[in-house]
């Protein structure tokens, strides 16, 4: 399912989103609801706090964050819409390249 306004999760299970078209990674991301992904953050944190030479990625902790532009790989949930056209991720990445367009000289 494409994604068409940036949105926040509040309910999700097994949602795995796909945002390669925005950050060009072929890997899908977990969503998880914005409490969920406190308690993945602070579980992450303890664990981190006991190893000596703690490592991070990108991809450990879920985000509640949906993006317009990407799509839903698998899982289903509920979002709300909080940005919608040209406010939306890309609503902004367009404006700039229509602006672009237009002032370029042929």
């Amino acid at each position: 399912m494409n994604i068409p306004v940036d949105g926040v999760m509040f309910k999700a299970s097994g949602v795995q989103c796909n945002e390669s078209a925005m950050t060009g990674e072929p890997d899908e991301l977990k969503k998880e609801t914005m409490e969920t992904c406190h308690l993945r953050r602070e579980e992450k944190e303890t664990e981190l706090a006991l190893q000596p030479k703690p490592t991070r990625s990108a991809h450990d902790l879920p985000s509640p964050i949906l993006l317009s532009g990407t799509q839903i790989a698998t899982g289903e949930g509920w979002f709300i819409a909080i940005v919608l056209g040209k406010h939306s991720c890309v609503g902004k990445i367009m404006s700039k390249l229509e602006t672009r367009v237009e002032t370029t000289p042929l």
